[in-house]
């Protein structure tokens, strides 16, 4: 695998912002919800995208997944 210095970094990042917490993924998600509360800029929420489940297709006698 390549070392990649970028996703070092991330992933270090990671580790820190997840152990101020205690790893605690509610006080994780409630830090990060109150910084968007903060932040300068209006933030907004897309509506989900409904689900369509995928079909199987004959083309060239081969299964094609169509999404």
């Amino acid at each position: 695998m390549i070392d990649d210095p970028i996703i070092a970094e991330l992933r270090k990042f990671r580790e820190e912002y997840a152990a101020k917490f205690n790893y605690d993924l509610a006080a994780i998600c409630r830090d990060l919800r109150e910084k968007e509360q903060r932040h300068e800029r209006k933030l907004v929420s897309l509506p989900p995208k409904p689900y369509l489940p995928p079909t199987l297709e004959v083309a060239d006698q081969e299964f094609v997944v169509v999404f």
